[in-house]
């Protein structure tokens, strides 16, 4: 009785070993790449592409920098040459020049 039912068993896992589903290895490929679709973790729905938001936080927080220290606008600086230790020079032409004298401070941009 146990050869029998060990016969059977035997028999019924090389039919499910030799039966295979169809894929699409196109599709297969594509969910094997990676989870370059999904954006958040794993219970996040796919989206398309990735929208990253360009935001201007780094100047508005210089502005209110520099808002602090009281800085004035100069004007009538048509040019600005700036000169590094190793000897090359930066060269503004037309900049917006702001400075706080009681702060030592001049922002050019």
């Amino acid at each position: 009785l146990f050869a029998a039912i060990f016969q059977i068993c035997r028999c019924t896992s090389t039919l499910e070993s030799n039966y295979s589903m169809p894929i699409n290895q196109a599709k297969l490929q594509k969910l094997q790449q990676g989870d370059k679709s999904r954006i958040g973790g794993k219970g996040t729905p796919r989206r398309k592409k990735k929208v990253v938001h360009k935001t201007a936080t780094d100047d508005k927080k210089l502005q209110n920098t520099l808002k602090k220290l009281g800085v004035n606008n100069i004007q009538g600086i048509e040019e600005v040459n700036m000169i590094k230790d190793d000897g090359h020079v930066l060269h503004f032409t037309n900049p917006k020049v702001q400075a706080s004298l009681t702060a030592n401070t001049f922002a050019i941009t």
